[in-house]
């Protein structure tokens, strides 16, 4: 019932987006491939169901240096836009996390009520 109120008088629209496929003129080699599947290891490795605090520091320093790495880059390609997008979302994602000191349904900190500000 939820999905037919929701839908009622909705009007689909279809936008198309074409992103020119310009050469990096920063000098920067960007393998955004590359990159992408780095951060898909760097979050399941170090922001997984199991989390503690030293590897969520450390996965916060590994996506804030990747994004230090493109603070002046020209991002040319839908690829890079989409790494630089993954970069920012998983760092908020992290840091998020570890501010969380309790465990919550969808993971455990496995370093929980070892915290003096708990």
């Amino acid at each position: 019932r939820s999905a037919t109120v929701i839908n009622q008088g909705f009007a689909p629209q279809h936008i198309r987006v074409t992103l020119p496929e310009k050469e990096n003129t920063t000098g920067k080699n960007i393998d955004a491939t590359k990159k992408i599947i780095d951060i898909k290891g760097i979050m399941v490795k170090y922001c997984g169901i199991l989390r503690n605090g030293p590897s969520l520091m450390y996965g916060i320093s590994r996506v804030a240096g990747m994004l230090d790495e493109l603070a002046d880059a020209t991002l040319c390609t839908q690829k890079e836009m989409e790494y630089y997008n993954m970069a920012q979302l998983s760092l908020e994602i992290f840091r998020r996390a570890y501010a969380r000191k309790k465990s919550v349904g969808a993971h455990y900190r496995i370093d929980e009520g070892r915290y003096i500000d708990d």
